[in-house]
């Protein structure tokens, strides 16, 4: 704070911050393997057979294909998504160890000894992470027979209408 607008001393809070470095260092170990797989064999044997997909005409070909990539990339995703359930777990986690050991004994831990604090550091990480999933997903969702089949122009177009583009 610049000289003359508080006089109160800092307090030290060192254990909250060694407690968000270990999860920082936790979250990259959690996230390396998720990205580290997008250029894996299988990703890329997906990606050829997806651009394959594009070229073919026949219904029955389609979907053998379809079958076909579902088949290869299912357990592909089903790790990424145990290595993302982690990276949860240890944000979650983290930020309740921090709160209780905060309750416990409340010197060293700063702002994280307040549970409003971390409710809504929680709330915040799980807010953001669902609208960008939405946002991530929602197009081809909404390609898909059970969601009305729109194509990628016609989604493209209805969105600028609706200003979400």
């Amino acid at each position: 704070m610049p000289a003359g607008i508080s006089n109160e001393p800092m307090e030290k809070a060192n254990k909250a911050l060694n407690t968000l470095v270990i999860m920082t260092i936790l979250l990259f170990a959690m996230f390396a393997p998720v990205f580290l797989s997008y250029k894996s064999e299988v990703a890329i044997q997906v990606d050829q057979l997806q651009a394959q997909l594009k070229s073919l005409v026949d219904p029955a070909s389609i979907e053998q294909l379809k079958l076909q990539i579902k088949e290869i990339a299912h357990p592909l995703e089903i790790q990424r998504m145990l290595w993302l359930a982690g990276a949860l777990i240890v944000v979650v986690g983290g930020l309740i160890f921090a709160n209780v050991k905060a309750q416990k004994n409340p010197e060293g831990w700063g702002a994280m000894r307040y549970p409003q604090l971390v409710l809504g550091m929680i709330a915040l990480f799980l807010y953001v992470g669902v609208e960008v999933a939405i946002g991530s997903n929602l197009g081809e969702l909404l390609t898909l027979k059970e969601f009305g089949s729109y194509n990628h122009r016609k989604l493209r177009l209805t969105f600028l209408c609706i200003g979400v583009v």
